[in-house]
């Protein structure tokens, strides 16, 4: 049986040009590769070690494209898959699967090497070709396979591009076969003579190759089961495994799991740009019977629409709707509106237009308009979320289509205590922001619980009487309320001059008188701060605000919207605004007393109305609050 048949072995290394045979009834070689120059070397020699580099060398390689590859993994997605991948990256990938795994020459060899066994043969030319070292050379072979195949699979699963797949997985590969080529550059003598010989020891040998080798199963009774079945049982194993947990992962897809991950609440900042549409009356709406904005004369107006963007979820199942297969954002995640006729800001993608839109419903560019989108971003095929979006060059409506300027949109969420500006905590995504503190990010402070009265141009007096002088009350914070994530300051009118004749619902042209005990509030609407007076809350002169009248307020502005509750409302009248601001608070900011005829606000034409700048501003009343 182990008897040389037919040729001379040198076992200094040489071969003759006829080959060394192992008598059987089939003949196999051993593979050319540096696993085979681990098995067949002695521990101590250079080939050992040769080929102990090249392993070594290959998973480093290996190792560090994985680290590029997942490293920053969101939480939850540990191997950043995408949101979405389009049809043809799809179909792409289940075809790169399956070469991913037939190409592995590695994985491949070692499921032969389990078939054929150990032949003690072999050692006849190699005295240190054990069966333990050979248990070893398959044992790498294999784990350098599947790691190959593994960063095979992640690049698969992260690709968005079909070249991009297909150029990611072919230099793996070529990681993957360097094991092949450092045995070749070994037999071709770039290295050493001593390792040139060996690989052509290796090359010149044939062994025997036993038809009927079976494998015993444990656990069967002893059952003795073909090997055949075993490679293909072991092939079809890493290939369910391969395309079950591709399949998984295009699920989670599909359901919005990765989706749900990704940031689902934006800040989205408009500028001071508006359009015609309700002077135009174009009532094109299914909101309500009729037309809800009939007797409104104002443009429209953007600045109201800055605000928080959330995701639409179902409120039974808290999963992700999706129109397009994207989500959709609706402003402060009021779906349903504040109210009837006061639709929300919605945020989503069309399919049409090939990009994402910004709608509110029943507002529209016109009559002929049947597309129904105010704001567009470029065209995008391959963002599946807001996240993902062109960040500029949006058209905006405003009686032409023009560039978006400003616009702009960030995440609203946190992921640590210093995104909430280490004035508040992150929990689940949101900051519980601390005491004092307000906004998304906790980034306004509202400490000041008053606000005073510093300068006006009548010298300090009440700035609505005409420069008749009276001691100003000041404005306070209405306790847990903000809007456009800045606080609301209220003042009970009970200094104002008092004309009991004055019908409640009649507002003097010129602003010199109000009812006694109306109510002024001083907030911010999107763009711009407002100081407003609301007759319909009305407090009693003789004992002021009651809490009563607070708690009223608060239910008011949990549903309000400036533009649906503030235009056009003859009982929420506009006293002083503030030119276009960013400022966290009305404070060293200037005022423009704005009276019912004027326009000028709107048109930016001050020529057009009454608009009249007034040194007038505020600071906080209480001096320990200032500085906090």
């Amino acid at each position: 049986k182990k008897a040389l048949e037919g040729t001379e072995v040198n076992f200094a290394g040489d071969v003759s040009d006829s080959k060394t045979i192992l008598a059987g009834d089939k003949e196999s070689t051993l593979h050319r590769d540096v696993f085979t120059l681990f098995f067949v070397s002695k521990i101590v020699s250079p080939s050992f070690f040769y080929a102990l580099f090249f392993f070594l060398f290959q998973m480093a390689i290996l190792y560090l494209i994985g680290w590029n590859l997942l490293k920053d993994a969101p939480e939850g997605n540990p191997l950043k898959v995408p949101i979405r991948t389009s049809t043809e990256v799809t179909i792409a990938q289940s075809l790169a699967l399956f070469v991913s795994f037939i190409t592995q020459q590695d994985v491949i060899t070692t499921i032969d090497m389990l078939r054929l066994g150990y032949d003690h043969d072999v050692k006849e030319v190699f005295k240190a070709a054990t069966r333990t070292k050979w248990i070893m050379a398959n044992i790498c072979r294999f784990v350098e396979g599947l790691v190959t195949i593994g960063i095979s699979f992640i690049f698969i699963i992260q690709s968005t591009d079909v070249l991009e797949l297909f150029l990611n997985f072919a230099a793996v590969q070529f990681v993957s076969e360097l094991d092949d080529v450092g045995f070749e550059i070994a037999h071709r003598g770039y290295i050493s003579g001593g390792l040139e010989r060996m690989t052509k020891k290796v090359i010149g040998i044939k062994f025997q190759l036993k038809s009927k080798r079976d494998l015993s199963v444990n656990g069967t009774d002893k059952k003795e089961v073909k090997s055949k079945y075993v490679q293909r049982f072991i092939f079809s194993v890493v290939m369910l495994a391969l395309y079950g947990s591709w399949a998984f992962i295009r699920y989670m897809q599909e359901t919005g799991h990765y989706q749900n991950l990704e940031c689902n609440s934006f800040n989205v900042r408009f500028g001071d740009q508006y359009f015609d549409f309700f002077q135009a009356q174009s009532c094109n709406t299914e909101i309500s019977d009729g037309c809800p904005w009939k007797n409104r004369t104002r443009p429209f107006h953007y600045g109201p629409f800055s605000d928080s963007y959330e995701a639409s979820r179902d409120n039974y199942t808290g999963t992700l709707e999706l129109e397009n297969k994207r989500p959709v954002y609706y402003q402060r995640g009021r779906k349903e509106g504040f109210g009837e006729g006061s639709p929300p800001g919605k945020i989503s993608y069309s399919t049409e237009e090939r990009a994402w839109i910004f709608t509110v419903d029943g507002v529209t560019k016109g009559p002929m308009d049947d597309s129904g989108w105010l704001l567009r971003s470029p065209p995008t095929i391959d963002s599946y979320s807001l996240l993902e979006a062109p960040s500029s060059e949006w058209s905006i409506w405003t009686n032409f289509l023009v560039k978006a300027s400003p616009f702009d949109f960030t995440c609203g969420e946190c992921n640590a205590d210093v995104d909430c500006n280490y004035h508040g905590k992150c929990v689940q995504k949101q900051c519980l922001c601390d005491e004092s503190w307000v906004g998304k990010k906790c980034q306004t402070c509202a400490a000041c619980s008053e606000l005073s009265e510093i300068s006006n141009d009548n010298g300090g007096g009440n700035y609505y009487l005409g420069g008749e002088e009276q001691e100003p009350l000041n404005f306070f914070r209405l306790e847990g309320v903000e809007v456009y994530e800045r606080p609301v300051y209220y003042k009970p009118g009970t200094s104002l001059k008092s004309n009991p004749s004055l019908n409640p619902n009649q507002i003097d042209s010129e602003f010199d008188t109000y009812p006694n005990g109306t109510i002024e509030l001083m907030f911010y609407a999107g763009t711009r701060f407002y100081i407003t007076v609301w007759l319909e809350f009305m407090a009693d002169p003789s004992i002021g605000m009651q809490a009563e009248d607070i708690e009223r307020l608060r239910d008011t502005f949990v549903d309000f919207h400036s533009t649906w509750h503030l235009d056009d409302n003859k009982n929420r009248s506009i006293a002083f605004y503030t030119p276009v601001v960013d400022n966290p608070m009305p404070i060293e900011v200037q005022w423009n007393q704005y009276k019912e005829a004027s326009l000028a606000m709107y048109s930016g034409n001050p020529s057009t109305g009454f608009e009249v700048a007034k040194s007038l501003s505020f600071d906080c009343a209480i001096e320990n609050e200032k500085n906090k």
